[in-house]
């Protein structure tokens, strides 16, 4: 066999599995007469790699279950943490009203000088006006109005 030869064969050779690679893993799997490297199971995904329609149903189950477990927990913690928040702004809100409130009766005194006590007020302005009334109605007008 001469140089010419074995080159010739050699080519026939190379296009040949070509053509064998083009029809076992596709057109472009073969580039000028050379394999590309593809790792065979991203190519290729043989009986084991693949699930039953029961395996795939029991993994969406095994999911959903985990799911609804996941969003139970979460729901539970935003529960609690939202019943804390409400606690605390309930009672300082609950705190601060009977404070202004006792402030508002005169019970508890004056913060930094602002006196918002309206009892005072309210006693001498009784006093004032009810009083002047009184006296000036004659209490035998009363007393007569009062047994017929």
């Amino acid at each position: 066999m001469t140089k010419s030869q074995r080159d010739t064969s050699r080519g026939e050779n190379e296009l040949l599995v070509s053509k064998k690679a083009q029809k076992k893993f596709g057109y472009f799997s073969a580039l000028q007469g050379q394999f590309l490297d593809f790792p065979l199971s991203d190519a290729y995904r043989g009986k084991k790699d693949t699930y039953t329609k029961e395996e795939v149903d029991a993994l969406i189950q095994y999911a959903i279950d985990e799911a609804r477990k996941i969003d139970e927990a979460s729901m539970a913690k935003h529960n609690r943490d939202a019943t804390v928040i409400s606690m605390i702004l309930g009672f300082t809100t609950l705190a601060l009203f009977v404070d202004g409130l006792l402030r508002l009766l005169g019970i508890i005194p004056p913060f930094m000088q602002i006196d918002i006590d309206l009892l005072d007020k309210v006693v001498d302005k009784v006093e004032a006006d009810v009083i002047d009334k009184i006296r000036q109605v004659p209490i035998q007008k009363i007393l007569q109005s009062g047994f017929r």
